[in-house]
């Protein structure tokens, strides 16, 4: 299928399935294949496993299963706490989110803006970076949500989401309020970072099956207890009535499991990637000095590097690395198939157009090696060096 073997530096994209969690998923096909909300003892059978998932899921977060929900990904619960949480208000309110959010954050609060609800967009530093600060400064009596991502998806970088709920709970307190809710954007980090709810201080918290070797087409939506959402979906009533549809039994199982094993191999992931990550920038930067870091390099994920290349054009090294065997983007791959622009991501962090569109990004695999990254910057150096011996200009969109 690949003309050269494949070295997969996209895992922010998407991650293959993890063999464990296939066979967990297995059984759950073809022998235990029956409608969890069916009364007879195969649905029963079935009904136990979707239990028991739905608690192995809220163990991993420390919260209550009863306040989780299963959905199609991280999409449909972004979208599903930010326009389900707005229904139940009769006349629009403000929200608040950072400039670093995906796009299932900002095109429903764009929607909501449209429809007289006020949207207040908070700077980040130029290395990603948001201040608590900023966020408090931001919130009004009208506040009622914030969204802050947990993991920014382009550049790896980490927030400290328990000092901005900090300042949330503290605007609370001052203004006799249960405003704003706090949620936060999950699906980049259960390979890396511990989620426990209690300690972050959220009342929304999503995950996505396909970030960490999971299935693909499920996610979770955890919500505090007491807050309420009106459902996007109805129908049967499934999820307590919040999501309507038959159970993603298989899918379902094998978010459960995907996260034990990123629980499981959490320390050791990290520090094998961190020092593969740190190695490969080096050798970046000691064979194309120019290139420049995107992100903090410090509050950062350890299988994340983005990096610009002046005077080049990021989709067009990807093409040209894709046809030596190597996966890496350009950007979210979210946003690759529409016509935006540079990455909101990089301009938020003072990026010049051009500077944005030459960016690569480089996300590490469990499977990476350092003889995959040697040869990616080998490979990369030679593109490089081609075009810049070249008389021609490197094809270079601003």
């Amino acid at each position: 299928m690949f003309k050269h073997r494949l070295i997969y530096l996209d895992t922010a994209s998407a991650t293959a399935l993890d063999p464990r969690v296939y066979s967990a998923m297995k059984p759950y096909w073809s022998r235990y294949f029956a409608n969890p909300a069916s009364l007879h003892q195969a649905g029963l059978v079935s009904a136990q496993a979707l239990a028991t998932a739905r608690q192995t899921v809220a163990d991993y977060l420390v919260v209550r299963s009863d306040e989780i929900f299963f959905t199609s990904g991280g999409t449909e619960s972004l979208n599903g706490a930010i326009l389900g949480l707005a229904k139940t208000f009769s006349t629009p309110r403000h929200l608040v989110i950072s400039a670093l959010e995906h796009e299932a954050v900002l095109a429903p609060c764009r929607l909501l803006e449209q429809q007289g609800w006020k949207l207040t967009i908070i700077p980040t530093d130029s290395t990603g970076l948001i201040s608590a600060k900023t966020v408090a400064m931001a919130l009004t009596p009208e506040t009622v949500l914030v969204a802050i991502t947990a993991v920014n998806n382009e550049i790896g970088t980490i927030q400290n989401l328990p000092e901005i709920a900090k300042v949330i709970r503290q605007f609370r307190v001052k203004n006799q309020s249960s405003y704003p809710y706090f949620l936060t954007d999950a699906c980049q980090a259960p390979r890396a970072l511990e989620l426990k709810v209690p300690q972050l201080g959220v009342d929304f918290l999503v995950l996505n099956g396909s970030k960490i070797y999971g299935p693909k087409g499920v996610g979770a939506l955890f919500v505090r207890r007491g807050i309420k959402i009106e459902p996007l979906l109805l129908g049967g009533g499934q999820e307590k009535g919040l999501r309507s549809g038959t159970s993603n039994l298989p899918g379902i199982i094998g978010l459960a499991k995907a996260l034990q094993i990123c629980q499981q191999e959490r320390e050791k992931e990290t520090k094998k990637l961190a020092s593969l990550r740190d190695y490969f920038l080096t050798e970046l930067k000691r064979q194309i000095p120019d290139l420049l870091v995107n992100g903090d390099l410090v509050s950062r994920l350890p299988s994340n590097l983005n990096i610009s290349l002046a005077g080049f054009l990021g989709e067009q090294l990807v093409i040209e690395l894709s046809a030596k065997g190597i996966a890496c983007s350009a950007g979210s791959a979210c946003s690759a198939l529409t016509d935006k622009g540079p990455s909101g991501t990089l301009l938020a962090l003072g990026l010049k157009p051009e500077l944005a569109n030459s960016a690569l990004r480089f996300s590490l695999d469990r499977k990476t090696t350092k003889a995959d990254l040697k040869f990616t910057v080998k490979t990369l150096v030679k593109i490089i060096t081609k075009y810049r011996q070249s008389e021609f200009n490197f094809p270079l969109v601003v």
